[in-house]
């Protein structure tokens, strides 16, 4: 999950300076991020907790159970209505409250979007439309029918856009109890 949500950010336009900022002062190599070794992987968790809060109890891991299980799977149109949004304001607008990724999708070709958000969805869009390489969607089962996304929130609501999406990568997580975490 570590390495699939770092590949998604460290390529975005919204949180890559970030990550940046983060490795250049440890001194370390992006492109040693994503080997296979222990401290390859000891990196990605520490830059994902210093930028994000992961094992830190903090900022969008708030909250986030200990011991969730990962499974990879794909996400196809049909699992579009198991998708909601975390519990982030942006998209609980666009959803009219629902955190529906279908609802936000509906909003975007209402064309009632904030500008910027608009853009981002469009040009994600133009992106898949091209089929270029898209990073997976990350989700937490809240419920077997209610997928909660950790990371790729533009990302889904491109896929929701179009008429015949096509399956994107999906990791999934598995626990007891989301209950805690402060975006479900």
């Amino acid at each position: 999950m570590v390495r699939e949500f770092l590949r998604a950010e460290l390529g975005s336009p919204r949180f890559s300076d970030r990550y940046r900022r983060v490795l250049d002062d440890r001194g370390w190599d992006a492109s040693r991020l994503f080997a296979s070794d222990s401290e390859a992987a000891r990196q990605r968790s520490e830059l994902l907790g210093a930028v994000r809060g992961y094992r830190r109890d903090t900022w969008l891991f708030r909250g986030f159970p200990d011991g969730v299980r990962w499974t990879r799977d794909v996400c196809s149109a049909v699992h579009l209505d198991r998708l909601y949004y975390g519990r982030f304001p942006e998209w609980m607008t666009l959803s009219g409250g629902s955190r529906r990724v279908r609802d936000g999708a509906q909003a975007m070709a209402g064309h009632r979007a904030e500008p910027a958000l608009a853009a981002r969805v469009a040009e994600t869009l133009a992106d898949l439309r091209r089929g270029l390489p898209t990073p997976a969607l990350i989700a937490l089962a809240a419920a077997p029918d209610r997928w909660v996304l950790l990371e790729g929130h533009t990302r889904a609501t491109a896929l929701a856009c179009m008429h015949a999406p096509p399956a994107l990568p999906l990791i999934l997580g598995h626990s007891a109890d989301f209950s805690g975490w402060a975006y479900v």
